[in-house]
């Protein structure tokens, strides 16, 4: 029986139908947890409801972004917007609260192209000073520093992460963590397995056609969640 335990990201999986409904399908397909994009279009009190009509738990929420339309990938590295990441803490805490989330998602934001050593440092020090502004609000262990995306290799990168929680999807396209791509899956669960993890896996992927039709991959690990 699998320690881990699947989390359908609702931004990437079910998408061919309104979010709200995506709950209910994560659920009928063995989900027993979900993750959340930047849900805050949606009034909390819908999500909730969603949540527990289908009886799931919600694993990550992803902070505000900032701008996505005008490029924006995360404000917490980006200097003089120190102000709006503090804003979006408070947007991410209240939603987090009322989900019952105790993982937040915080996107570090991209650095400019061919910036200088001192540009670095100074995206450094403000990524680090927000960070800190966020552990002293959440007060506990409910924070997922990530500063990676896979297509999205500019992000400002820390130093040092640690193994809070896990996200898959196959390299190339970001399809299905099966074994027939670069990336060997079954493989790599096998030894988180070994090595005592049991927190969330994410399912962050594009799936190649509809969702259900793609699970197959999940189904060992599925079955044993219910």
């Amino acid at each position: 029986m699998s320690k881990f335990k699947l989390a359908a990201n609702l931004a990437f999986l079910f998408t061919e139908k309104p979010l709200l409904e995506r709950f209910l399908a994560a659920k009928a397909s063995g989900f027993v947890g979900v993750e959340l994009g930047f849900p805050y279009d949606v009034p909390v009190e819908k999500l909730v409801q969603a949540r527990d009509k289908a009886h799931v738990e919600i694993a990550l929420i992803s902070m505000p972004p900032g701008n996505w339309d005008d490029g924006d990938r995360g404000l917490a590295a980006i200097p003089n917007r120190q102000e709006e990441f503090r804003e979006s803490v408070t947007t991410a805490v209240q939603y987090a609260s009322a989900l019952k989330c105790k993982r937040l998602h915080c996107l570090a934001g991209l650095l400019p192209e061919n910036c200088t050593d001192s540009v670095r440092a100074e995206y450094e020090a403000t990524y680090i000073e927000n960070l800190r502004y966020a552990a002293d609000i959440l007060q506990q262990d409910i924070f997922h520093a990530q500063s990676t995306d896979g297509n999205l290799t500019s992000f400002f990168d820390a130093n040092k992460q640690f193994m809070g929680h896990v996200q898959v999807g196959q390299v190339p396209g970001r399809h299905e963590p099966d074994s027939h791509g670069e990336v060997n899956f079954p493989f790599l669960f096998n030894h988180l397995e070994r090595n005592g993890y049991d927190a969330w896996i994410g399912c962050e992927y594009h799936p190649k056609g509809c969702t259900e039709d793609g699970l197959e991959w999940a189904a060992p690990y599925l079955k044993h969640q219910q």
